[in-house]
């Protein structure tokens, strides 16, 4: 997200104080995200219109400050349609807003619900709203997000139990194996009919496990060592080895280079590439070799760490 202005300036920023009704007009200002805080003084405000900009995404409580909003124009913005935006349909419905060209504020991704009205897609919370991993036995909350009512919804949870029919926006539901599971909402209102799917993994957790390794191991040579588990899906194994002396060893990392570092904290692998190249490329590059992302590292301790490896 970044602060206004971002590419250049705003050249139609026009504010106006017009029978006591406060206005702000950033339309066509090519604007490519807002900043969550940038309203929050303007508790006055009665219309805003933020139209025919490069606006993909709105921040959760952007507009909470806007207490004496009526109106609102957020149209012909490129918005991905994502949970991300699920909020927007509820806080216009809950504050009772305006929408201005509700028809043009339109979803340009995911191409599922392109070129729809944003106000009529069905959001499910399933995938960023909760985890999408749970265990055995959990019960697992689904919620629908629509801003009118809904005269019926059918769940069908994809572990061929029985479809639930409610008319309430939320399902609970407990899964008795693990597995991927896809999750479909149906939603009628009078006439019309919604989709929305998600898709959640359910894991058991292992009844025995067990660590097999050789007790002797040559120099030079490698060492084999296998996770023995019993009954347990959806593992991922961190280890790590220690010298007999008690002091900590190079952490290791099965997909790590030779010359790459392993952050203890994280266990993630990092490798120092002193040759130049544009950001593209070097992501390129990191993808080739070990199939690798291009770091950007804003932790203080994994810099240090780096740091204090590279000048050694």
């Amino acid at each position: 997200m970044m602060p206004l202005p971002t590419s250049r300036p705003c050249q139609n920023m026009t504010s106006l104080h017009e029978a006591g009704v406060w206005m702000e007009d950033l339309s066509n200002n090519k604007i490519g995200g807002l900043d969550v805080q940038i309203f929050e003084s303007l508790t006055s405000l009665a219309i805003l219109d933020i139209s025919h900009n490069k606006i993909s995404t709105l921040e959760d409580g952007i507009f909470d400050n806007l207490f004496n909003l009526s109106e609102i124009n957020l149209s012909w913005n490129p918005f991905v349609c994502d949970c991300k935006l699920s909020w927007l349909p509820r806080w216009v419905e809950d504050r009772k807003v305006r929408v201005i060209q509700a028809s043009d504020t339109r979803c340009a991704h995911p191409p599922e619900v392109a070129n729809l009205s944003l106000f009529d897609v069905l959001f499910v919370n399933a995938t960023c709203g909760l985890q999408p991993r749970y265990s055995l036995h959990q019960a697992v909350l689904f919620n629908v997000s629509i801003p009118i009512a809904v005269s019926t919804l059918l769940w069908e949870f994809g572990d061929q139990t029985e479809v639930l029919n409610t008319t309430e926006n939320a399902a609970v539901h407990m899964y008795a194996l693990p597995g991927q599971y896809n999750v479909t909402a149906t939603v009628f209102v009078g006439t019309k009919v919604s989709y929305g799917q998600a898709e959640i993994e359910v894991v058991a957790s292992p009844q025995q496990l067990e660590l097999q390794c050789p007790s002797l191991v040559k120099t030079n040579e490698s060492l084999d060592i296998w996770i023995r588990n019993r009954g347990g899906t959806g593992l991922t194994v961190l280890y790590g080895i220690t010298a007999e002396a008690g002091e900590l060893g190079k952490a290791v990392h099965p997909m790590c280079p030779p010359d790459g570092l392993v952050f203890p904290g994280n266990n993630h692998c990092y490798q120092l590439v002193v040759e130049k190249a544009e950001w593209l490329e070097a992501q390129q590059h990191c993808q080739k070799h070990g199939n690798g992302e291009l770091a950007f590292v804003s932790s203080p301790e994994i810099q240090s760490f780096l740091v204090a490896h590279v000048i050694r």
